[in-house]
């Protein structure tokens, strides 16, 4: 582990060392919109609560006083809500006042007689969410949120944790075949997890609605929502617990691809994920046009590596993922042409 990390140190130094001596491409700015650890003091902040950069958190639970009526309804007895009982202590310790997201907190009483872990379950027919948002996604060429999960239940049944993107206001609270429909499904947890915390991510461009892959890089505005759902038949645990939520958006400063003859404005690697990576990485690319393709690789002495894509394709939206064998580990650049233009992508290595 600590060569790892020694490796991952060194690597990264190396980014910000080189970068400036690569070929001039686009310029990739890396941010992180939420970093949440529901660490507030419980006496001064009422959860839901608004996080840095004008964002807040939404829930739906009756009884509820902020002004947004847009996803006040429809209600559920039972949802999310900020405890101090149940958390996450691998990424934060000896915090003054630890916490996490509880799916079933909450109750049609409101804060007046809330749920606790150590004593009571989630309710049956809950469609409890808790939503963060909105944030665009329009200019991001890469993006995902990262959390933290734990599910408690005793046996397989009808209830389950779904982690989503929205990209319209009106499929907030959807339920039902609606919600597998519309929303865009980046993880579901239908079963207990055992005893422990895990880590967990959702990617912007890796979505299933209707049970298709979509991407929802490019939206104007999206909603980061944790659902929890249950039905009529029985209670099997405790439900779910979140914590340590960071959300990612890599937004290219040069939307613009370097382009020789004329320019086409959906000509480009739309994404990179992971990156960094470790074994392989998936390239998403789109076409305006059906054209003969050359995907190839290059280390940042700018000599080619691999070439991993010369054919024909189709237009539209595609992948490759690539699984580097016998190359070091270090800063490597994407480069899509086709019909004389060029797009370039950097990529970190670490083997």
């Amino acid at each position: 582990m600590r060569t790892n990390n020694l490796k991952l140190i060194f690597i990264l130094l190396a980014v910000s060392f080189f970068t400036g001596f690569l070929p001039s491409t686009s310029h990739t700015e890396f941010n992180i919109i939420l970093d949440e650890h529901f660490n507030r003091d419980r006496e001064r902040y009422l959860w839901p609560w608004s996080t840095p950069g004008e964002y807040n958190w939404y829930h739906n639970v009756r009884n509820w006083e902020i002004d947004n009526p847009r996803v006040m309804t429809p209600h559920t007895d039972c949802g999310w809500g900020s405890q101090d009982l149940v958390y996450n202590s691998y990424i934060l310790q000896d915090e003054e006042f630890p916490g996490s997201l509880w799916c079933a907190y909450r109750t049609r009483n409101g804060m007046v007689n809330p749920q606790w872990p150590d004593a009571d379950e989630y309710w049956n027919n809950t469609n409890g969410w808790a939503v963060w948002g909105p944030f665009s996604l329009e200019e991001a060429v890469s993006g995902y949120v990262s959390f933290w999960v734990i599910v408690y239940l005793d046996r397989r049944c009808g209830d389950s944790l779904s982690v989503v993107i929205v990209n319209t206001a009106d499929d907030l609270l959807l339920d039902g075949a609606a919600f597998r429909s519309r929303c865009g499904i980046g993880k579901t947890f239908p079963i207990g997890m055992g005893e422990d915390w895990q880590q967990d991510s959702v990617y912007f461009d890796s979505l299933y609605v209707n049970g298709e892959l979509t991407s929802y890089l490019g939206e104007e505005e999206c909603w980061l929502c944790f659902v929890w759902q249950s039905d009529g038949r029985y209670i099997a645990g405790t439900g779910a617990f979140i914590d340590d939520v960071e959300c990612h958006v890599d937004i290219d400063e040069d939307q613009a691809p370097d382009v020789s003859n004329n320019e086409v404005s959906d000509f480009r690697i739309t994404s990179t994920h992971p990156n960094p990576f470790n074994r392989s990485v998936t390239i998403g690319y789109v076409l305006p046009a059906d054209s003969r393709i050359r995907l190839s690789v290059f280390d940042i002495s700018g000599k080619q590596v691999a070439v991993l894509l010369n054919n024909f394709v189709s237009s539209g939206h595609h992948s490759y993922t690539w699984q580097p064998s016998s190359i070091p580990g270090g800063i490597y650049l994407l480069r899509l042409e086709a019909e004389g233009m060029v797009h370039q992508r950097k990529v970190v290595y670490i083997p």
